[in-house]
């Protein structure tokens, strides 16, 4: 059943035009805004700081906006915007992952993840920073390295998305090194054999694995990043590329 206009805005919806008579607040009364009792202010606050530069203020009060809010819209507006702030606001988003709602992964699921693409993240600040340009990535990497497992978790399926997509050269030896280092947690070697499908240089080390790796469910993960990332290392010949001859 559609809804009604009226259960739009209890979520917080409001029109794509809806901020352009809203231009002339200032930096104060936007962040008085994202503090309302009302949704659709919340969610016009958090669209009207898209459009001015990121500050260590504006990030720290939309991430604590972040942490409290329960309306569809608001929330994903919220999200856009650090989105957009992308490297700028990392720094600030990094304590929180695996911090905020109930939705990361606990344990290894049963089911496997059939397809060929990455999942989105579940935790709803890695889902912020998977949507970051790839320029986040060696701060990302640096993190692992010292994060505790729970906001490693999350990194990871970050880290994993964003490489995914843009086939970085270089960070799988970070992934090794923290897949050794943690190899006694499950979830977490699951998390990096999933991100491993991203990078081509993993093959061997997932062949390895394929070998040695007694968990059934985690030995799928190997197997279907191991297709995924023998995929990305063919390196098509010029002869080939242009027909033989």
């Amino acid at each position: 059943m559609k809804s009604s206009p009226a259960q739009l805005q209890q979520r917080g919806y409001i029109p794509n035009d809806y901020h352009n008579s809203y231009q002339q607040l200032n930096q104060n009364e936007i962040l008085d805004l994202l503090q309302s009792d009302i949704a659709v202010n919340r969610t016009l606050a958090a669209r009207l700081l898209k459009y001015s530069p990121p500050s260590k203020v504006k990030v720290e009060v939309i991430i604590k906006a972040l942490t409290t809010e329960k309306k569809l819209y608001s929330k994903i507006e919220i999200c856009e915007t650090l989105t957009i702030y992308d490297a700028f606001a990392l720094p600030y988003l990094l304590p929180y992952l695996g911090k905020i709602g109930k939705n990361q992964h606990n344990e290894v699921p049963e089911k496997d993840f059939g397809k060929k693409n990455y999942p989105l993240p579940r935790d709803i600040v890695a889902r912020i920073i998977s949507k970051m340009k790839p320029s986040v990535l060696p701060v990302l990497f640096d993190f692992i390295q010292t994060a505790e497992p729970c906001a490693l978790s999350e990194a990871i399926d970050a880290i994993g998305f964003i490489s995914f997509y843009n086939r970085p050269s270089d960070g799988f030896e970070v992934l090794e090194m923290v897949f050794h280092k943690h190899i006694n947690n499950s979830l977490l070697r699951w998390k990096i054999y999933r991100a491993c499908s991203a990078f081509e240089q993993s093959v061997a080390f997932l062949q390895k694995y394929q070998g040695i790796e007694q968990s059934h469910r985690l030995l799928k993960e190997v197997q279907r990043s191991l297709m995924l990332a023998q995929s990305k290392a063919i390196v098509v010949s010029p002869d080939a590329a242009s027909g033989g001859s």
